[in-house]
């Protein structure tokens, strides 16, 4: 996983990788060290101000991010994970 110059986290989770849940209703229950990501949408802009959401990026990865946050200001500032260090933990096994 990676950052982007965004801010925003780049799995390497494809959509086809997602649980039938995420792709029908959008629930989604990853966790990205203290923050809850439970929602897959289908464009960054679909998130609520300071959301954490999930989306397909453009390379066709899941890609996580808050929207309206800061450019640089989730991975930079380590807001994400505390550091420099990211994971992110799924409760499905499909992944």
């Amino acid at each position: 996983m990676r950052a982007d110059v965004f801010g925003n986290l780049i799995t390497n989770f494809r959509s086809e990788d997602l649980p039938e849940s995420a792709a029908n209703g959008g629930a989604i229950n990853l966790q990205v060290g203290t923050h809850q990501v439970a929602r897959l949408v289908d464009t960054y802009a679909s998130g609520s101000n300071g959301e954490a959401i999930a989306y397909v990026g453009s390379s066709g990865y899941i890609e996580i991010g808050r929207q309206q946050g800061k450019r640089g200001a989730h991975a930079e500032s380590g807001a994400w994970c505390g550091g420099n260090s990211h994971q992110v933990a799924a409760s499905s096994t499909r992944f």
